[in-house]
């Protein structure tokens, strides 16, 4: 619609192509003419990609771009209740086995097919106890042969009338008296003794058995110790250990002449860039400062790198190693992979592109402690908003760590 209303107005706008100007860039003028000065202000402000580079879908709710089934279900109950999500990283613990964290799921979910939701069903009963309407919170709260198996657990619930209105509410209710560290333990047993109870109620409904406490009692102690000893058998052999990689490998090629510090500081959009630049020849050194706006950190420490790149190509360098504490800028840089930041892709187009007009150009990551100077430096550009162009001016002395050569 509102590119209709649009072309009533501008007849020969057919394109993004038509608001450009030559070199890829917005046409501020014909922005706010179709568009009006507000919308065409925040259109002006969006970052363009590179004419040579191809189009792409993102996905604008996650930070890398990438959609996924897992994060537009998240989209859909992000007004559900935050409890929810309470219970639902709980039962998703790296701890619980899946096969149990799926039983858990389905019942809290309400996905087991009790006759009260099924309509085709006339005999709404109990087959368990024959005294109640077959629920969900009956068969697995109510029932006297679920409260059977609840009292005789390793984690006996006594209180008939625990607060809550659905599974859900109990669940949360009973784990809020749980330490942290026995909560997977807690919810392993709910959910063998829900398979259990599950079990044992389609083999009387399907099979004609009969309710058998005992047996169920010994059924589910197996499943528990079963599942026990494959968390223990994980932790003795660090199967759930995550491998941590180290980058301290990249070097400083003893032939490059400058060597530059970057870093950026970032809060609600407002960002400072500093640059420190070493003459290694002559051991002199610059600094280089000025504020902007930036829609992320990761932004903010790209475009400080980006900024660094054309100041040194302005000043005719042609061997440079840039060193930031930006890890996941560094190494998104080096591999030539997108950062897990869409908003922050057409810096790195920009970057890749200056890049290849050095002789020699690297990238290094330098430790948060090593690079306290550049820090206080784009603090300090932040903070003064009134910096909108860059300061330059001869600086202490760098001290280069040793480990980057």
């Amino acid at each position: 619609m509102l590119m209709e209303e649009v072309r009533i107005r501008l007849l020969n706008l057919e394109s993004v192509a038509d608001l450009s100007r030559s070199g890829n860039e917005w046409d501020p003028h014909l922005l706010e003419q179709a568009f009006g000065r507000e919308m065409g202000w925040k259109i002006s402000n969006i970052k363009r990609l590179p004419q040579d580079c191809e189009d792409s879908v993102i996905w604008k709710k996650a930070n890398d771009g990438i959609f996924t089934t897992k994060r537009a279900y998240q989209e859909c109950c992000q007004f559900q209740d935050c409890r929810d999500q309470d219970v639902w990283k709980a039962i998703w613990n790296s701890k619980i086995h899946p096969r149990v964290a799926v039983m858990l799921w389905r019942v809290l979910a309400g996905c087991i097919p009790v006759k009260e939701n099924l309509a085709f069903m006339k005999d709404k009963d109990c087959v368990l106890c024959e005294e109640g309407k077959e629920s969900l919170k009956h068969v697995f709260w109510d029932c006297p042969f679920a409260r059977a198996l609840w009292f005789s657990g390793m984690f006996p619930v006594v209180n008939a009338r625990a607060i809550g209105s659905d599974l859900k509410e109990l669940i949360l209710f009973f784990l809020q008296g749980i330490p942290r560290n026995d909560k997977w333990q807690f919810l392993t047993f709910v959910g063998c003794m829900f398979e259990e109870v599950w079990r044992t109620r389609n083999a009387v409904l399907f099979q004609s058995n009969r309710v058998d406490i005992l047996q169920s009692r010994v059924s589910i102690s197996k499943r528990l110790e079963e599942f026990y000893s494959i968390q223990e058998e994980q932790l003795v052999f660090g199967t759930n250990t995550k491998r941590v990689e180290t980058y301290l490998s990249w070097k400083i090629p003893q032939s490059t002449t400058f060597v530059c510090f970057t870093d950026a500081s970032w809060k609600q959009g407002s960002a400072g860039l500093a640059v420190g630049l070493v003459d290694r020849a002559s051991s002199r050194s610059w600094w280089s400062a000025k504020w902007s706006r930036a829609e992320s950190a990761m932004e903010a420490e790209s475009m400080e790198i980006l900024w660094a790149l054309q100041m040194a190509l302005e000043a005719g360098i042609q061997s440079i190693a840039m060193a930031s504490d930006a890890l996941l800028v560094v190494k998104a840089i080096v591999e030539e992979s997108f950062p897990p930041c869409w908003k922050a892709r057409a810096v790195f187009f920009e970057i890749w592109k200056l890049v290849k007009l050095f002789n020699s150009c690297s990238f290094v990551f330098i430790k948060r402690v090593d690079n306290e100077a550049a820090d206080v430096v784009a603090k300090t550009a932040r903070i003064d908003g009134h910096c909108k162009d860059f300061i330059n001016r001869e600086g202490s002395p760098f001290v280069i760590p040793n480990y980057l050569f």
